[in-house]
């Protein structure tokens, strides 16, 4: 959620840097966990952007003065932050544990979806993803926006970008049919896998 992101950007250090070839922001919370962010931009409009030094992620929360946005955090090389974006972009996904999760003693858990396997930390008081979302399920590969169509896209429009930087999502997709929320945790599980929140 928006608050779930504004904990992040008061609570922990932030310093963009290089990882694995990959830029991206290191986000570093009191307890000394971290998690690396991919810099993945994201789709905007019709256009597929792998940009170096920016990246930006949804959040559950719709913009209150602006339905047809939603909220989210963005990081760049001069900062980290909130955002306000059209939910017809493509961003990336970081799910967050909910308390109900079974996850394993070696900080990985399996999707039962689809059988890939994700890293996971604990920041704070939040437990996050340590990798971008990668499920495909029924979603179609998108080439065109919409705010009522569920697409997800290749970063870049190279499916090799996947692997590092996860799908990138429109909201509708996100939020799989789900109504938006500023609940702290959302409650929305979205396509995260069981367990897990946008």
């Amino acid at each position: 959620t928006y608050d779930e992101v504004i904990e992040l950007r008061d609570y922990c250090e932030h310093v963009f840097t290089t990882q694995n070839g990959v830029a991206g922001t290191l986000v570093t919370g009191p307890n000394n966990q971290s998690i690396f962010m991919p810099a993945a931009a994201g789709r905007y409009y019709n256009n597929l952007i792998l940009s170096e030094g920016t990246g930006s992620y949804w959040s559950s929360s719709l913009d209150t003065d602006d339905p047809t946005k939603a909220q989210g955090l963005s990081l760049a090389s001069d900062g980290f932050g909130t955002i306000t974006s059209h939910r017809y972009f493509g961003l990336p996904i970081r799910p967050v544990y909910a308390p109900s999760n079974t996850a394993s003693s070696n900080n990985t858990f399996t999707d039962n979806r689809d059988g890939k396997t994700y890293s996971y930390v604990t920041i704070g008081n939040q437990t996050w993803m340590a990798e971008n979302l990668r499920y495909e399920g029924n979603i179609p590969l998108g080439s065109s926006t919409s705010t009522t169509e569920a697409y997800r896209y290749n970063p870049n429009d190279d499916a090799d970008n996947v692997a590092t930087y996860g799908y990138l999502y429109n909201w509708t997709a996100a939020m799989n049919g789900e109504s938006s929320s500023d609940a702290n945790p959302s409650g929305v599980q979205g396509i995260c896998p069981e367990g897990w929140h946008l």
